[in-house]
């Protein structure tokens, strides 16, 4: 069975950012051996609404950055990483 691939941590917030997180989940990978790795770092603005973008051999992460302070109050940027391609 292939290692599952979870892109995200979602609500992670570190000195009042929400930042991005990575982790590879096996099979076997409970709760306590599941090791986070940083996707993005000491950003000026919060990365939220993270999803992962695949076909055709592509798999893109993309999510916004931005300041947002309600649900009609925001200016942000969409941001993506590439993360496998053909």
């Amino acid at each position: 069975m292939a290692d599952f691939q979870s892109w995200i941590q979602p609500g992670k917030e570190l000195g009042g950012r929400h930042e991005l997180f990575r982790a590879v989940i096996g099979p076997k990978d409970d709760i306590g051996s599941i090791r986070w790795s940083p996707v993005t770092g000491g950003s000026s603005w919060d990365n939220i609404r993270p999803m992962v973008a695949a076909g055709d051999g592509y798999k893109v992460l993309v999510w916004l950055n931005g300041p947002w302070s309600t649900y009609v109050d925001y200016e942000v940027d969409v941001r993506a990483i590439v993360l496998e391609h053909p």
